[in-house]
């Protein structure tokens, strides 16, 4: 079971690799493959019972014999066929994606990255007059920028609650050669601010979840403890029993 599940984590793995996620592909690895794994592999030494001189060479009833030898060689067939011609055929066009670049959602969400790369050599270059900056939205405090078109949007207010204000806020191009190499939306941010902002209570749940766990651990190791203890001193008044009637006699 644990060399299956090193195998499962690792097609997994290849999938967000697929994916363009490669921080959560290595991610899955090392979290899984190896800290999961080993707690697997102390469950399994620990809950497996050493065989008496009776059953030495008994099998359980499932490893005796297969259940469903025929059934198990077509699905495997089956399933080899299928991803064999998947592999050969591909896939020859891609789903559109609708609304904003992924990358673009990425950086409207991180204000102060674009702020720090493009504020200064838009100044610089006189593209952005002193008393404009970088245009946020009043509510969400995101910004508006078109990495395709290598547009920004800027504005004379602090907020911007849209894009059609007139004479307050401009799209302002920005040459190729000023535009930043590192200007994208990483794979590591989108999943921060994927779990942080867009789903926060699953870390909340996570860390309960685990606290609990934890105090439950610590219980039963007090109580382990404790009935230790109890057996040691039940063992001393035994011996002291012994010792005063060896005295005796």
């Amino acid at each position: 079971a644990a060399l299956y599940f090193i195998l499962t984590i690792i097609a997994s793995s290849g999938l967000y690799l697929l994916l363009s996620a490669e921080f959560m592909a290595f991610a899955l690895i090392i979290i899984y493959a190896g800290a999961i794994l080993i707690t697997y592999l102390f469950v399994i030494m620990l809950a497996t019972l050493p065989p008496s001189e009776d059953d030495m060479d008994a099998l359980a009833i499932y490893d005796a014999s297969a259940r469903e030898p025929i059934a198990a060689t077509f699905a495997g067939f089956t399933l080899l066929a299928v991803l064999t011609t998947m592999l050969f055929s591909g896939t020859l066009s891609l789903p559109v994606r609708h609304g904003m670049d992924g990358s673009d959602a990425i950086l409207s969400k991180l204000p102060g990255k674009v702020e720090d790369n493009l504020s200064a050599s838009l100044l610089d270059a006189e593209l952005m007059a002193p008393d404009e900056r970088i245009a946020r939205q009043a509510e969400a405090g995101r910004v508006w920028i078109d990495s395709a078109n290598r547009r920004v949007l800027v504005s004379k207010g602090e907020n911007t609650p849209s894009p059609e204000q007139g004479e307050l806020v401009r799209w302002v191009d920005v040459p190729a050669e000023m535009w930043p190499a590192d200007l994208v939306g990483t794979n590591v941010e989108g999943v921060g601010l994927n779990l942080l902002a867009d789903h926060p209570m699953t870390i909340e749940i996570a860390g309960v979840i685990l606290l609990m766990a934890m105090l439950g651990a610590t219980v039963l190791a007090r109580k382990q403890v404790d009935l230790e203890e109890e057996a040691k001193a039940r063992q001393a008044r035994h011996l002291a029993l012994d010792v005063a009637a060896e005295d005796a006699g």
